[in-house]
């Protein structure tokens, strides 16, 4: 019993570390008619990818989608869930951003529960 409560923690955990395969924003001015710009982002590894805000845009609600955690086929487990999260965050028109995305973990990538996450690290 111990030991499936210990595997089914080191997953979590796997699974909180990597809580950002996709990111997406949309922007809308606030008491604006005009319809919500929305802007998607991919798995990107290490590099941070650009968002300009666009003008008169004080506030973006952001949808970030978790990735799953890896499997590991030697010992027969599998990766945890990807989790989602939304949240509002102020911003200035203008304003340059840059926005990291994590890809989803590789196969047998270690046994730990506290390896590196995002970009198949």
């Amino acid at each position: 019993m111990s030991s499936l409560l210990s595997g089914m923690r080191i997953f979590s955990i796997a699974g909180c570390a990597l809580l950002a395969a996709a990111w997406t924003v949309a922007a809308g001015p606030p008491h604006a008619h005009a319809a919500p710009i929305s802007q998607r982002f991919e798995c990107d590894g290490d590099t941070g990818q650009p968002y300009q805000v666009p003008d008169g845009v004080r506030e973006l609600s952001v949808l970030a989608k978790g990735g799953s955690g890896q499997q590991n086929v030697g010992e027969g487990t599998r990766g945890g869930f990807g989790g989602v999260t939304t949240g509002t965050i102020s911003v200035e028109p203008h304003e340059l951003l840059t926005i990291f995305v994590g890809c989803e973990g590789g196969e047998d990538g270690g046994r730990s529960g506290y390896g590196r996450g995002g970009a198949r690290g």
